[in-house]
């Protein structure tokens, strides 16, 4: 699996003491606000209210660029609670060495002690 490293990031951010049920709503709540809407999934079944559902709503995972005005405040208010001053933090850090590019450039580096050190 070869996944996104930005999305790994922000989603290991949202792992941290949590279930994954818990998880899963809040990186879907983090696409549905800050992700470009991609396509609808015709699908069935029921939602956890009885309701029967009629498609799925695909959502990208946010880039930098999309979360560029993303606040703290917004973040806890999708529930993403003391992990969002965490988000903030990251976004601003991985704007200011780089952006996506930089997460790609470490993907590329063999010494894993390197790597370690450009992230702290």
């Amino acid at each position: 699996l070869r996944q996104d490293p930005l999305e790994c990031m922000f989603s290991f951010i949202c792992s941290s003491n949590n279930n994954i049920p818990r998880i899963a709503k809040m990186l879907s709540s983090f696409r549905e606000r800050y992700g470009t809407f991609m396509m609808d999934i015709p699908a069935r079944g029921e939602d956890n209210g009885g309701s029967s559902v009629s498609s799925l709503t695909v959502f990208s995972f946010p880039t930098l660029t999309s979360l560029a005005h993303a606040t703290e405040e917004e973040l806890r208010g999708m529930g993403l609670g003391y992990r969002a001053k965490f988000i903030i933090e990251t976004r601003n850090l991985l704007v200011e060495s780089g952006g996506d590019d930089f997460l790609l450039d470490l993907r590329t580096q063999r010494d894993a002690d390197a790597v370690q050190e450009e992230l702290i």
